[in-house]
């Protein structure tokens, strides 16, 4: 039997925009992490992408190979001097590691954070422009988004017809 072991491979990414600012990221995945950038809206990127449009942005990928050959070209390419001075660049922090905004350094992350995350997310009803849901996990799958974003939504002070039901 031939059986061939599968290496995971990582990229080194840009995204450009049309006036001039970029951003450098690693990933593994590239269609889910520009997904990724297109619903969090906490991150710099997503401003860019809602201001230009999302097929006004650029992906070029700079490099395959191993995740330390990934972090060492974002690093050489992210520097400190680089995200502190070059106004067009989109990085919060040098490239190089996973820094406080990646994903891979989350504790929450583990599997049984996340299981703890969707048990407590499933057992608080939401009502979303008028319809009841019994969770966000429900509502997320019913209206085709992620969890996190329903999650935003729910928080956030933009989506007014978005909330917790009130029990009791």
């Amino acid at each position: 039997m031939n059986s061939k072991v599968k290496v995971k491979t990582y990229k080194v990414y840009r995204l450009s925009f049309i006036d001039g600012s970029y951003y450098v990221g690693v990933t593994s995945d590239i269609g889910e992490r520009i997904y990724y950038h297109e619903t969090n809206s906490d991150r710099p990127v997503i401003s860019k992408i809602c201001k230009f449009g999302i097929k006004k942005m650029g992906v070029q990928i700079l490099l395959d190979g191993t995740l330390d050959e990934c972090l060492k070209l974002e690093a050489i390419l992210i520097t400190p001097d680089v995200v502190n001075n070059d106004k067009k660049c989109l990085n919060r922090i040098p490239g190089g590691s996973y820094g406080p905004f990646t994903s891979y350094a989350n504790p929450m992350n583990s599997a049984s954070s996340k299981q703890k995350m969707i048990e407590s997310q499933d057992c608080k009803p939401v009502v979303i422009e008028g319809v009841e849901y019994y969770g966000v996990r429900e509502a997320a799958r019913k209206l085709g988004i992620s969890r996190q974003l329903c999650v935003y939504r729910l928080t956030s002070k933009h989506f007014t017809e978005w909330n917790y039901k009130q029990l009791g």
